[in-house]
C-alpha cells in the first residue's frame, strides 16, 4: 500500500527528470539526519562511519553474484557484511584492551580494503563486460544514475523510519537517557540498538548510488552534529537534524543543477552538510566564536570593575 502510494507520485512527474534528483536528495537528507540523530545520542556516530565503509565487500559480492543490480541483492550483501562488521567491533571491544575508536578504525580499514580488492579484481577480470560499468556508481556515487525505483525505495525507508521513531519515541528516549529505568520496565537496549542498526544499513543501501560508499557516512554524521549546536531538547533535535539534512541536501542539488551541472552531486551534498556543521560549531549560541566573544566581554567587564585599563 505504501509502495503503491509513493509510486503514484511518478504519474504527476514528481519522480521524473530533475524533479527526481531534488526529491531523492530531500529524502536522503531527511532519512540520514533522523538516523544520525539517534546514533549521535547513543554516542555511536562513528559506528555509522565504520558501517558505511565496511559494507563495500557486501556490495561487491552482490554485484559479482547477480546480473540484475537491484536493491534486494545489494541490501542482502550490505546487511550480512554490516552485521559481521558490527559484531566484530562489539566482540573486539569487549575482549581486547584496545579502545572502541581504534577497533572501529581497524575494522573499517580492513573491510574497506577487502572491498577495494574485490573491486580491482572485478575491474581486471571483467574489463570488457558491460556488467562492470555500474561498479563506480557504488564507490563514488552519482545521483544521475539513480532510477525511479531507487527513489521509491529511499522514500519508503524514510517514511518507515519516521513511523518507527514516532511509535517507539518514549521507549527510545528512555533507552537513550535512562537505561537503568528502561531495563527495569523491560525496554530492551538490544531492540533499540537492533532497530537503529537495521535502519542504518537500509539507509546505506538506499543512498549508495547517490553519494557512494565512501561518503555515505557523512550524511549520517553531519546533520546531527549541526543540530546539536542549536538545541538540547531531544524531540527538537530529531526534527532539526532531519530537516537540516533534507533541506540543505536539496539546496545543494538545486545549486548543482542550475549552476555547475558537471559537478558530482553526491560530493556537493556532503560538502554542503559539512559546511553547515562546521558553521554551527563556530557561530551557534554555544559555538566557538560566540564563546570567545563572551570571554572577551567577561574579561573586559572584570577589568572595568577593578579599574584596570
Amino acid at each position: 500500500m505504501l509502495y503503491s502510494l509513493i509510486f503514484s507520485l511518478s504519474k504527476i512527474n514528481i519522480l521524473n527528470g530533475n524533479n527526481a534528483y531534488i526529491v531523492a536528495s530531500l529524502f536522503l537528507g531527511l532519512c540520514g539526519g533522523l538516523i544520525g540523530a539517534i546514533t549521535y545520542q547513543k554516542s555511536e556516530s562513528l559506528i555509522g562511519d565504520a558501517l558505511g565503509h565496511s559494507v563495500l565487500p557486501g556490495v561487491m559480492l552482490a554485484f559479482l553474484s547477480v546480473s540484475n543490480k537491484t536493491n534486494a541483492p545489494m541490501m542482502i550483501g550490505i546487511v550480512i557484511v554490516g552485521l559481521i562488521a558490527y559484531i566484530l567491533i562489539k566482540v573486539l571491544t569487549k575482549t581486547t584492551r584496545f579502545d572502541k575508536e581504534t577497533i572501529m578504525a581497524i575494522v573499517l580499514s580492513s573491510f574497506f580494503a577487502l572491498g577495494l580488492l574485490i573491486y580491482s579484481l572485478l575491474k581486471a577480470y571483467k574489463k570488457n563486460n558491460l556488467e562492470n560499468r555500474g561498479l563506480d556508481e557504488f564507490i563514488f556515487g552519482d545521483i544521475v544514475f539513480i532510477k525511479q525505483k531507487d527513489i521509491i525505495f529511499l522514500i519508503s525507508i524514510t517514511l518507515i523510519s519516521i513511523l518507527l521513531v514516532t511509535l517507539i519515541y518514549k521507549e527510545l528516549k528512555l533507552n537513550l537517557f535512562d537505561k537503568s529505568y528502561s531495563e527495569i520496565n523491560n525496554i530492551s537496549n538490544r531492540i533499540v540498538t537492533g532497530a537503529t542498526l537495521v535502519a542504518t544499513m537500509l539507509f546505506i543501501t538506499a543512498g549508495l548510488k547517490m553519494v557512494g560508499v565512501i561518503l555515505i557516512s557523512s550524511v549520517i554524521i553531519a546533520p546531527p552534529s549541526a543540530a546539536a549546536q542549536w538545541t538540547k531538547k531531544f524531540s527538537t533535535f530529531l526534527v532539526s537534524s532531519s530537516l537540516i539534512g533534507g533541506i540543505f541536501s536539496m539546496l545543494s542539488i538545486l545549486f548543482v543543477l542550475k549552476v555547475v551541472p558537471d559537478a558530482n552531486p553526491g560530493s556537493s551534498i556532503v560538502i554542503t552538510l559539512s559546511a553547515i556543521s562546521i558553521s554551527s560549531m563556530l557561530f551557534s549560541p554555544n559555538g566557538y566564536i560566540v564563546k570567545i566573544i563572551r570571554r572577551i566581554k567577561a574579561v573586559k567587564n572584570i577589568k572595568n570593575k577593578i579599574g584596570v585599563k
